[in-house]
Formats: structure tokens, sequence, C-alpha cells
């Protein structure tokens, strides 16, 4: 059974609707009867590191328990500042990001000390990448709450894990941490948000329209890591492992290489998508930035010692595998590092529209503006006349949202639809420039055309 979709604002109306944070609404006239495995959304990776202390968490990913709780017990011993910015993925707070278009959220956690506290003081669940959110997980998920009341025409996807392995369980998940704690992690999650999620004994993200989902108010989508032991098999969840198909082969290492598999991901997609679809697996596909060694390496030697090592910048430079980048510039931090490889993500989204190829049901990436965009640029703050640059992300895909609804469903609302998306898209255009200094060339890699 499918809800009415409501009516289109006339025309004249839609370029002064507010677009990024209701444009699942905007766009409800020709989406509404898809579902959610039908659609693409935007994402942000490692969502909660804006708010990122300098102390490493109880339990922190990567390393062993043993080592977490030694580097959180002295964090006033450890450079805390210079880890937490190769930690960093987001400069924008989660309000935003979800203002600015983002409708998938990697909220990763860890029951752990709080930032200023030894380790043997009382434990809370935390956002976590290696360092520790400076605020407890459950005042982020209230924020989200509260955003999700104010926009009654969005749904929002929320994954939740220690560090975006959907398959992992027990120790594997969470290192020493008891069921009896992550039931209470849930159970804190579920009365927050118990009224809006989605209850899969009634709906499915396959079969359930986005009109039926919003009739019923069912608004919020949970996957869930270590599903089992976190939520006792809660019927308001599913379980990551069997229910997210999470793709994380983006590697900026080898753009060359990596552009092509991208691309034939994207030409392969819908077969793919129907197939995962009948499962009612929901594909979700990585294009977050990561660091190299040497890139760690040069990095920590310039901040903490004060020297620019050029033998270890020209092993971090090298690192990047990227024609002609040489000089005194490489990533350094891990937001730097998302920059350089939005720059080349920019080439896969403008490729997937403009070759009418398909989008995963989410991606999820890193520095995503406040006006929806992904920095493509240098910096926030420089002389560079590039520093700046954003690709239009939240328009790219609600464009393929259109074009995917109204191949299925057409009526007078898609033309003025696609026109107002068309022209907030063109504000922020693919744009490639020659600066082999920080790795941006506008020749390079060669895009892959036709079949793959």
């Amino acid at each position: 059974v499918c809800a009415q979709a409501r009516p289109l604002r006339p025309h004249a109306e839609l370029a002064d609707v507010d677009f990024l944070p209701n444009w699942m609404g905007v766009l409800q006239p020709v989406i509404g009867n898809l579902t959610l495995l039908d659609i693409a959304v935007p994402g942000t990776h490692d969502t909660l590191t804006y708010d990122l202390s300098g102390t490493v968490a109880d339990g922190a990913n990567d390393i062993p328990p043993a080592i977490a709780w030694v580097l959180h017990e002295f964090h006033d011993l450890v450079p805390g500042k210079f880890i937490r910015l190769q930690g960093q993925t987001q400069g924008i707070n989660i309000t935003q990001q979800l203002d600015a278009g983002v409708r998938f959220l990697d909220f990763r956690t860890m029951y752990t000390a709080p930032p200023d506290d030894p380790s043997t003081d009382k434990h809370n669940w935390y956002g976590l990448h290696f360092v520790m959110t400076n605020h407890l997980a459950v005042e982020y998920w209230t924020q989200v709450r509260n955003w999700v009341d104010a926009h009654p025409t969005e749904i929002v996807v929320i994954w939740i894990s220690r560090h975006g392995d959907e398959c992992a369980v027990g120790n594997d998940q969470y290192p020493d941490i008891s069921i009896e704690i992550k039931r209470a992690m849930w159970e804190s999650f579920y009365n927050l948000f118990a009224d809006l999620l989605v209850d899969f004994r009634v709906s499915n993200t396959n079969t359930t329209s986005i009109n039926t989902l919003l009739a019923r108010k069912q608004r919020v989508v949970a996957y869930v890591a270590d599903y089992g032991n976190v939520t006792g098999g809660s019927p308001y969840a599913q379980s990551s492992c069997d229910y997210l198909e999470n793709d994380t082969g983006n590697d900026i290492t080898d753009e060359q290489k990596n552009i092509v598999r991208l691309v034939g991901l994207a030409r392969n997609a819908s077969a793919y998508k129907a197939a995962l679809k009948a499962r009612g697996r929901y594909l979700l596909q990585s294009l977050a930035g990561d660091s190299t060694d040497p890139q760690v390496r040069w990095a920590a030697v310039e901040k903490l010692v004060h020297f620019n090592n050029k033998k270890l910048l020209a092993e971090c430079v090298t690192s990047y595998h990227i024609p002609n980048m040489t000089g005194d510039w490489c990533p350094r931090t891990l937001e730097d590092c998302g920059l350089l490889t939005n720059y080349y993500n920019q080439l896969l989204l403008d490729a997937i529209i403009t070759q009418q190829l398909d989008f995963p049901n989410a991606y999820y990436l890193d520095a995503v503006t406040a006006d929806g965009l992904i920095r493509t640029g240098t910096s926030l703050i420089t002389d560079d006349p590039h520093a700046t640059t954003g690709y239009a992300y939240t328009d790219t895909l609600a464009l393929y949202n259109i074009r995917i609804g109204c191949a299925r469903y057409p009526g007078p609302a898609c033309a003025p639809l696609e026109a107002l998306v068309a022209t907030r898209r063109a504000a922020h255009p693919l744009q490639r420039w020659s600066d082999p200094s920080t790795g941006r060339l506008a020749d390079w890699p060669v895009m892959p055309t036709g079949s793959t």
C-alpha cells in the first residue's frame, strides 16, 4: 500500500524552497513510490570526527586494548592534538551535515572513560576515531532526533559500529565490553528514537515505499554491528552484517586503477543493486580518503619536531603515485587526505550523471560542507584560488534520484524538479585544474568510457 504523495509546489515557488535540509520532501512527488533501496543518499564517513578530543579512547580502533588503556591513562603525555588531526574527517557538526542533505550517518562509538579522566573512572559511550569525542554518544543522537523532528519529510539512515566493520562481533567489535553494557547502549538509542524507528515487522527497506514510511512516521533506519549482542534481536534495527553491503575499496594511492574500478562498479550497479534489493541488502560505498604511512611519519615530524624533513616529505609525496606531484606539499592531516581524494571523487560522481550510470544506495566520504558540497580544494584558509572549491554532492545525488523516479513514474513534477536541481548543480560543477604540487591534475587520470 502506497501513501499518496504530497502535491508539488508551483514551479515558481521551487526556486525559493530551502532545498538541502528538505530535499527528500521536495523530491517526494517523484521518489515517493520508490523504496530506500531504489534511491541514493549522501553520507558522511566518520560522521562525529568534527568533535574529537585529544584523548585516545579505551578500546580504540587499530591497537590492542592494553595499549589503548595506557594511552588513555597517560593522555597528558600523548600528542593528542596531532592524533586528533590524523583522525578528523569532517569539519561541520551533525546538524549542519543533515542540513546539507546528508542522510547516511557513519556513527562509530566505544565504551570508555571520559576524555580528561583516568581509565578507572566511570565509563560511558562516546564517539570514536582512535581518539574519542568530547561529548557522549547520546548527545549526538539527541541532536539527530531534534533535527528529524523538525524535518518531517526526511528519512535518515544510521549505522552504529566501533570502526566500520559490519560483521565483527563480541570482542572483535567492542573489546572487553559485556553484553549488558551493549544492551544498555541500544536501550538508550531505542528510547530516544523508538517512535521514529523503522519497525521491520511491518516495513522493509526493499518493499515499503518512501511514501508509506513517511505515513507510518518510520523515518530512522538503524543498522547495528554486533546486532545480536547489542540489540538482542530487536525488530527496530537490522544487522549490518546481514543487511549492509559495504564496499571500502577506494584507493587514492593508485587513482588510475581506482577510477577504472569505481566507474566499472557504477556501470554495473543497477543489476547489482537489484540482486541486493531482493535480499534486502543496502549497498554502501566508501569514497573516504586515507593516510599513508609515509604521510603520517612526515606530518608527525613536521608537527611535533617542527622540522620539514625533505626525505620524509619525498616519501610522503611518492606514496600517492600522482604524476609530477613534487615540491614542498603533502597532506598534513587526514582531512587534507580527504580533500585530495575528493578532487578525484568528483570525477566519478560527474561521470555517473553524464554517462547515466548508477549510484549505490549511499556513498560516505570526507569533508562535506554546509552547502552540500564535497571540498576538492586545498584548504579552508589559504591564498590558493581553489582553496575552498567544491563539487555539488547532494545536488548530484538528488538529480540522479529524480531521473530514477521519473523513469519509473513519469509525471508533471519531473521537468520542474530536474530543472531546479540541474540549476543548483551548475553552480558547483566539476572543476579540474593543473597544480601538480598539491596533487591536482587537469588531465589525469584517464577516464574510462564505454563498457567496463
